[in-house]
């Protein structure tokens, strides 16, 4: 399965995680989310037709492309998330459980190297530690890289209280990338009539920000075309590893029953910005998050969800507001036990 990446520079960004304060913000911003960014900087350019147009196909079950999340970089070296596990793993001498829980992401090459079967317990003694432990390197890749990719702050706002015109003191998580590094985002191209609309879009998004607080000069970034990548594709009977977030539709359900499954849930909710209407609270959905283990499924594999809120049985809304839970996923052989 050969994708196409994009790489995004700049900042400072803030990425907000339902059930967390202002204050703390993701290092990683989901598929989802990026995929309404692209929805909103054409509906701002183009309209509402030209929303209608494009979303079609996705309608359809057809997807014209498929999209990753957005995951860390340092120049060319992309990092992918660690697939989850299934229960305890047999350690070894001067590893700890609390060393494994701290790994989010994995280079390209530790990527492959998990997603064909050897297992993290293994590779981590002679992995390079980056960022507190959070990322995962090989050695032969991690030269000449900062150990410290990224650091988070917070800047301090000022908010008048409604009622009494009080001012209050709060702060928001910012997260500030060293030089040359950024995000990283793939795209598996089903129909190449795309690749051209998909690529001004993701300008138009880094034009505009990405994230929260966009207002606030957050989220600006450039946004260039990567290197192509190669991933094993699922294969029927096995399992895959999904590199954003997945929405499964009422029958796909059963990607969940196969043995060796393993992953997370995420609640989505937040806020509907539209140009035509004032904004307003999307509906929560549940999705899993990236890096589930979860039995194959044909490509493309996922739903699309309409967020928008419903008041008395009517929509809130005159238009709908797709939430994307179609999920792009890498063929995933687990790792013998006790390996």
């Amino acid at each position: 399965m050969n994708l196409i990446t994009w790489e995004f520079t700049g900042g400072p960004f803030h990425f907000g995680r339902r059930g967390l304060g202002q204050e703390v913000t993701a290092a990683w911003f989901s598929s989802d989310s990026l995929f309404s960014a692209l929805i909103s900087r054409l509906a701002a350019i183009e309209g509402a037709e030209a929303i209608d147009a494009f979303m079609e196909p996705f309608v359809n079950n057809s997807a014209p492309f498929i999209l990753s999340s957005l995951f860390p970089r340092v120049g060319r070296l992309y990092f992918f998330p660690v697939p989850v596990a299934r229960g305890k793993r047999e350690l070894k001498e001067n590893i700890s459980y609390k060393d494994l829980k701290k790994v989010r992401f994995l280079s390209e090459r530790l990527f492959m190297r998990v997603i064909k079967g050897e297992d993290l317990v293994d590779i981590y003694p002679k992995a390079v530690k980056m960022q507190n432990g959070i990322l995962l390197a090989d050695p032969d890749e991690a030269r000449d890289v900062p150990s410290q990719v990224w650091k988070e702050d917070k800047r301090p706002h000022v908010t008048l209280d409604r009622l009494t015109q009080k001012s209050m003191l709060y702060f928001t998580g910012e997260i500030y990338f060293a030089q040359d590094c950024g995000f990283w985002t793939a795209a598996d191209i089903r129909e190449a009539s795309y690749l051209p609309t998909l690529s001004y879009l993701l300008n138009e998004v880094g034009e505009a920000g990405i994230g929260a607080d966009r207002s606030t000069g957050l989220g600006r970034c450039a946004v260039v075309r990567g290197k192509s990548i190669d991933l094993p594709e699922p294969k029927s009977d096995g399992l895959m590893v999904t590199l954003g977030r997945f929405l499964p539709k009422k029958e796909e359900t059963h990607t969940f029953m196969k043995d060796g499954c393993a992953y997370k849930l995420e609640t989505i909710g937040g806020w509907i910005t539209s140009p035509q209407e004032m904004n307003q609270r999307r509906r929560i959905i549940r999705m899993v998050s990236e890096g589930a283990v979860l039995g194959s499924l044909p490509h493309p594999c996922g739903d699309l969800v309409d967020v928008r809120p419903v008041y008395d049985g009517k929509a809130g809304l005159d238009h709908p507001v797709w939430r994307n839970g179609q999920v792009l996923a890498s063929a995933y052989v687990p790792a013998m036990k006790g390996g």
